[in-house]
Formats: C-alpha cells, sequence, structure tokens
C-alpha cells in the first residue's frame, strides 16, 4: 500500500505540472458541457473561456484539498496498520480507499483477458485525445462525476428519506460531505442504484464491456463516499483514472513500466481483498461473523473449557463442561454499570483485545473496550 503512495504523489504532481498544459488550450476556442446523468447523461451548462480555466483550477483545488485530507485522516490509522497494530474491520480511510482500489483492478483485468480470450475488442475512449485534454477530462471526472453520482443520488435521496422518517443525522452537512454513515437498508439500497446508474454511463463512450467494471468501482466509490466522506471518493477516483497520466505527461518508458508492474501486482493482491470483501457483503446481508474469531475460554477455578452449555437459569449462555459433582454456576453477578464479570469460576475474554468486562446485547456478549460482539 506505500507504493500506492507514491503513485498518488507522482499523480497529484503530475496534475499540478498540467495546468500550465491544459490553461492555454481551454483559454480559447474549446468549451466543456456539464453534465448529470439520468441515467442516459443530459447536457447541463457549457463552459468556455475564463470561466472554463476557472473551473479547472478548482477542480484541480479540490483534488489536492482531498489528497490533503485523506492524508491526514489516514496518517495515525494507517502507521497502526502496516505496523500490525490496526483494530479488525477498523480501517483508515487510506487503507480502505488501497484495498478497494485493488479489488476493482483485479475485477477489470480478470474482465478485459476473458474477453481478449474470447476474441472480444475492447474499446478504450480518448486513446487519440491530447494529453492536456486527458488531464482536463480526468480530473473532471474525478470531482464532477463524484457530485453527481455519489452527492446527488445517495446523498440528497437519503436526505429527503430522513426528513420523511425523522431520522436526520444530527450533522446534516454530511448529507453533502458524506462521512460518518452507518450502513443500513436505505444507504444499500441508493448505493446499488446509483452503482447501476454510473455503470450504464460508461455505455456511450465504453461500449457494454465497461458497465459491470463501472458499477462495481460505483459501489466502492458510494461505500468511500458514506463511510469516510466526498474526499475519500474523489481520492479513489483520482487513483484510478491517474494512474497513466504521469507516464503520459513526461513520456517516460521507466514511469509506464513502473506503472504496469504496480497494477499487476495491485491487482494480484487484489484477488484476495475481492475475497474479502465478497465475504463481508455476505455477513452483512446474513447478519453473520464469518471471519470472527471463536470466544476464547478459559478455565478458571475448576471451570475448564468445553462445549456450549445453554443457560438453566434465564441468565446468559456460559461456556464449559462440568463434572458430575459440579452443579451449574450460579447466573453472572452485575456490577454497578449492569456490565458481565467472571462468573461461576469461568470468566470472559474478548478475542479480539483480550478485555474480560462485557455487556450482554441481543444474545452475544459485547466488548466494552473494543466493541467487539461474540
Amino acid at each position: 500500500m506505500t507504493t500506492v503512495v507514491l503513485s498518488l504523489v507522482a499523480a497529484l504532481v503530475t496534475l499540478i505540472y498540467g495546468i500550465n498544459m491544459v490553461l492555454p488550450e481551454i483559454s480559447d476556442g474549446y468549451s466543456y458541457t456539464l453534465f448529470i446523468v439520468l441515467p442516459v447523461i443530459v447536457p447541463l451548462l457549457e463552459l468556455s473561456g475564463g470561466v472554463l480555466q476557472l473551473y479547472y483550477l478548482v477542480l484541480v483545488a479540490v483534488i489536492v484539498a482531498s489528497a490533503a485530507f485523506l492524508f491526514l485522516k489516514s496518517f495515525r490509522g494507517f502507521r497502526d496498520e502496516i505496523t500490525g497494530k490496526g483494530k479488525p474491520r477498523e480501517h483508515s480511510p487510506f487503507f480502505e480507499m488501497c484495498g478497494l482500489l485493488f479489488a476493482v483492478l483485479f475485477f477489470n483485468m480478470v474482465l478485459v483477458y476473458l474477453m481478449l480470450l474470447f476474441g472480444q475488442d475492447v474499446e478504450v475512449p480518448g486513446e487519440d485525445a491530447d494529453v492536456w485534454e486527458m488531464l482536463f477530462l480526468l480530473a473532471n471526472a474525478s470531482v464532477w462525476e463524484e457530485i453527481i453520482t455519489r452527492v446527488l443520488m445517495i446523498g440528497v435521496p437519503l436526505l429527503l428519506y430522513d426528513l420523511m422518517t425523522d431520522k436526520l443525522e444530527r450533522k446534516r452537512h454530511s448529507y453533502f460531505l458524506g462521512g460518518g454513515f452507518n450502513l443500513g437498508a436505505s444507504e444499500v439500497l441508493l448505493i446499488v442504484v446509483s452503482s447501476l446508474i454510473f455503470g450504464l454511463a460508461h455505455f456511450e463512450a465504453w461500449g457494454a464491456w465497461k458497465i459491470a467494471p463501472s458499477a462495481l468501482a460505483g459501489l466502492a466509490l458510494g461505500f468511500m463516499y458514506l463511510k469516510y466522506g466526498l474526499y475519500a471518493s474523489i481520492m479513489l477516483h483520482f487513483a484510478f483514472d491517474y494512474l497513466s497520466m504521469p507516464a503520459d505527461v513526461f513520456d517516460s518508458l521507466a514511469i509506464a513500466i513502473l506503472t504496469t508492474v504496480a497494477v499487476v501486482i495491485w491487482a494480484g493482491i487484489g484477488a484476495g481483498f475481492f475475497t474479502y470483501y465478497i465475504v463481508r457483503i455476505i455477513e452483512f446481508f446474513t447478519e453473520s461473523k464469518l471471519l470472527e474469531p471463536k470466544p476464547t475460554l478459559v478455565a478458571v477455578a475448576g471451570f475448564y473449557p468445553g462445549p456450549y452449555v445453554p443457560s438453566q437459569t434465564g441468565a446468559p449462555p456460559y461456556y464449559g463442561t462440568y463434572g458430575p459433582a459440579q452443579a451449574p454456576p450460579p447466573p453472572p453477578p452485575q456490577n454497578q454499570a449492569g456490565t458481565y464479570q467472571s462468573w461461576g469460576g469461568g470468566a470472559y475474554v474478548c478475542p479480539v483485545c483480550g478485555y474480560t468486562e462485557a455487556r450482554w446485547v441481543e444474545g452475544r456478549f459485547q466488548c466494552l473496550r473494543c466493541g467487539n460482539l461474540s
């Protein structure tokens, strides 16, 4: 993942360096039409001249600011993750961005190779476009497409739904800037619908083969938008789109080779991440914990590990095996905070962090330190 940092830095340098390439070209005679997706592309507003130049500078500023925010929000968490101190299921925005980047690259690469294997053409628009134009178009895609597909198709509908159901988030700006949302039925539905529209919007320029990978990328971008914020989805989009731009702008064979090698390695790692996210999706819809470690059983004072024993007294269930002369333990005592500590000679031990205090939540113990349910 540290190689992704290098890739992003190279892309950001290319973006800033490319300002002098783009501004003169769009100053006179070039126009661009902003659009929305419904799911077909609908023209909205045409920009040209000084207005288009200002718009491009705003795009660059938003991308640079999003990168700075991503690194600031991720620094401490990512440092813990690469040193093995990160908590399971709790990831920094950068770590999550890398995992999703790798998984989507893996899916794209598999799909492309399958198409080539069966003799299908893979259309890639913009192959004949000038470098300065690609710099502009890809920067625009990284920002504008996130606004019209994530903000307008997820944030705004979610705001209207929460208004009708009286479930407004405390931070109202989150509906526009994203971040901090728990994934429920309404959030997941909006992510899926917006992703399908995002995939279909690529049909006109790319052809039918691009619908599935674009829709998958839309799922990743929608997740990043809701969980971390608009800045995170912009950076994931930018990381995809600007991968090849440093080699193109600086006309460097060495950079092109390094980028190709990196993409192949990332896609290989992405096979594991792709599987991991599939399991997480299954967990979400089945409300199970397939990746959860088993509870640790501790032998204390004659109470030794054994199979699950249901409670006979209406108290929370316990784990253990009892000899013929031993009676089942009494119900677990509650302290003043209403939490369960050791009882009946046995002890609760969190399988994630090792903490020994928990509370009883809908048939499972929840660790008071890390929140793990077991």
